[in-house]
């Protein structure tokens, strides 16, 4: 299945933020090599290359295969890749080779053969301009075409293997190596650093404090923020990060992270931004937490989701909206058609009543009987038209309809339920009031199901730019940390669904013995 653009670079992204973070070479080359096979659904290799006796040797030392097969690995064990052409030399130069079997000659194409191969990507990877090894795709299936690009990308990622290989033997104490390689070394540091300030993300590292103040920031973060680095970097005439975040999502983004980093270094948020020319958007940030001379920093990525997090609330508010003409139509048929044959029905019994006296004893009690339940399928069909699609949300809106809600379980429930709001009879769109609704409808079903409470307070209050919903309990709350994607979940998702459909955010705060407050945020 062909990848989009996007979560090829998020794949690329990790495998490199792996062997950035990752103290343990071999594990993060492990990884590394899983990471890129995944994103490209193509065998992945990492070779060794020496030179014995005049000719290149390749031993395979990290691979990621789709089909796990240790005899096609032990085939390409010990390889003289120095037999297959000039193959060997072309990587040397720095080369990056593609080899399909149609265009094979015969040393290669038996060795394809042996392997079941079709094509194969070679990317060189060069320390002091030495071939020290190569990072291999292949592909069993199809002689798969590899464009510039993704080429391009795989070489960047050649070279931080490279860099840390480098830095794994700078560490192991090999002085001599070093001192022999610097201005490699050098040169390596200026194509990572390059390889940063083109990644379409923010790459960045900030102390783990409560405004995220930042010590690098590449200069990606204008394309996102507006902001140039030294806005962020100025942490005495600049601004910290923190700052920009949504303030509906501040308090948000940093206990998330925190909650994530107790259980681990790495976590993984989402949240909103206000640019400098106050446009909103959506961000998707990786990291991971280190501790360097006993402080704590947090070093990752971040990319500009927006797009994504429309088309999801397009797909949602489309699929939404044909539930809810769905419940209309069924409505307006119970409403137009089914009443109006019950209550045909039902004028028929009534003339029947004026002739009991020719009734047996017998007669009048069926007619008693056909009669009470007739009345009662027209109170139940009348009822399931107004859950379908209640009308006081389409005729009067929905500060009327809750007041319907609240009159409607007042006198059969323990809870009393008190509503507030300010719209001072104004209408929302009608879309938003009725998303308001059903959140609202979900809610009070869970607290008298659920919470125990004594008392819930709902309030609606329309701001200069967003519409609030708060919905507050004192019942016995729960454990946020175990709420998840399953049924007993379903009425929580349902709800932070609708939110979303129309540009809402949903957030829930819960803790057991103190009540439940669930919010509602869209913008007006």
């Amino acid at each position: 299945m062909t990848k989009s653009s996007e979560e090829v670079l998020e794949g690329v992204l990790s495998a490199i933020n792996e062997l950035t973070v990752n103290q343990n070479l071999n594990q993060a080359l492990d990884h590394a090599v899983r990471l890129v096979g995944q994103t490209f659904n193509s065998d992945c290799f990492l070779s060794k290359i020496s030179l014995e006796n005049n000719k290149w040797i390749s031993n395979i030392h990290h691979s990621w295969m789709r089909i796990p097969d240790d005899q096609r690995v032990a085939r390409n064990q010990n390889l003289v890749i120095s037999t297959f052409g000039d193959i060997s030399s072309r990587l040397r130069d720095g080369e990056i080779i593609t080899l399909k079997y149609s265009e094979a000659k015969k040393k290669l194409k038996k060795h394809f053969d042996e392997t079941g191969g079709k094509s194969v990507l070679l990317v060189p990877i060069l320390i002091e301009e030495e071939l020290w090894g190569m990072l291999s795709m292949s592909d069993i299936e199809d002689e798969r075409n590899w464009p510039k690009s993704v080429r391009a990308t795989l070489d960047s990622l050649a070279t931080v293997i490279s860099s840390k290989v480098r830095t794994k033997a700078y560490k192991s104490g090999l002085k001599k190596e070093i001192d022999r390689s610097k201005k490699a070394l050098l040169n390596q540091n200026e194509r990572y650093l390059s390889l940063i300030e083109n990644v379409p993300g923010i790459i960045f590292r900030c102390k783990n404090d409560s405004d995220w103040s930042m010590e690098f920031i590449s200069s990606y973060v204008k394309s996102i923020t507006g902001y140039e680095p030294i806005d962020f970097l100025d942490h005495k005439n600049g601004i910290h990060f923190n700052e920009i975040i949504h303030e509906s999502d501040q308090l948000m983004a940093k206990e998330d992270v925190e909650t994530q980093l107790v259980n681990g270094p790495h976590y993984r948020t989402t949240y909103r931004i206000i640019t400098k020319n106050k446009e909103v958007k959506w961000l998707w940030e990786q990291g991971v937490q280190i501790i360097d001379n006993g402080e704590e920093y947090l070093e990752g990525c971040i990319v500009d989701i927006s797009d994504r997090v429309s088309s999801h609330e397009r797909v949602l508010s489309a699929t939404l909206e044909a539930e809810e003409r769905e419940r209309s139509r069924i409505s307006r048929n119970i409403h137009d058609n089914l009443q109006q044959l019950l209550i045909t029905a039902h004028m028929n019994l009534t003339f029947l009543k004026k002739r009991q006296a020719d009734f047996t004893s017998k007669e009048i009690q069926k007619y008693e009987i056909a009669n009470e339940y007739l009345q009662k399928a027209i109170e139940e069909s009348r009822s399931l038209s107004h859950k379908l699609m209640p009308k006081a949300i389409e005729d009067y809106g929905f500060e009327e309809a809750v007041e319907g809600l609240i009159e409607n379980v007042d006198e059969v429930v323990d809870t009393k339920f008190l509503f507030y709001n300010n719209l001072k009879g104004e209408h929302l769109s009608a879309k938003v009031e009725l998303c308001l609704f059903r959140i609202t409808q979900e809610a009070m079903s869970n607290i008298i199901k659920f919470a125990q409470a004594k008392k819930c307070t709902i309030q609606l209050m329309k701001h200069e730019k967003t519409v609030i919903l708060t919905i507050e309990d004192d019942g016995v709350g729960f454990d946020k940390s175990k709420v998840v994607m399953n049924a007993e979940s379903f009425g929580l998702n349902s709800m932070k669904n609708r939110a979303s459909s129309v540009g809402g955010q949903f957030f829930l705060d819960s803790q057991v013995g103190n009540g439940t407050q669930l919010t509602v945020e869209i913008p007006y």
